[in-house]
């Protein structure tokens, strides 16, 4: 994002929503805008769509989940984003998974393919994450 912001706040609102289709399939999507700021569009919005199949739950060893989603996060309307496979000034797919190597450790992989959002074109980016965790 090469030009400057030119704002002294930011002005962000959002909206949400997810829908169960069954016990195991769900979908959930999410928009962001942020009216202030003298930045192209692209760096002024963010949204997601994200497809879960099950879930990984720490207590159930042998659980798992994964998902498909399609994320575009404007630098200008991301404060600081939770995804672990992407950040803010990016826009792309993640695929992921989840699994319970045993009770109280879930294993995650994500894998991230898209582009770094910027004024003179948009550039290729990936990053591969993984993470255990061990709940106590």
């Amino acid at each position: 994002m090469s030009k400057t912001y030119n704002a002294d706040s930011l002005n962000i609102w959002e909206v949400g929503m997810g829908y169960k289709f069954t016990s195991t399939l769900a979908m959930h999507a999410a928009y962001a805008k942020n009216t202030q700021g003298n930045v192209d569009g692209k760096f002024l919005k963010s949204y997601n769509v994200e497809l879960d199949y099950k879930g990984a739950e720490q207590e159930n060893k042998g659980s798992f989940g994964v998902w498909a989603a399609y994320r575009h996060l404007g630098n200008a309307a991301v404060i600081h984003p939770t995804y672990d496979a992407m950040n803010g000034g990016q826009k792309g797919w993640e695929l992921g998974t989840a699994y319970t190597l045993d009770k109280n450790i879930v294993g995650t992989l994500r894998y991230f393919r898209g582009k770094d959002l910027q004024d003179t074109g948009d550039q290729d980016a990936s990053r591969l994450f993984g993470r255990v965790e061990f709940f106590f």
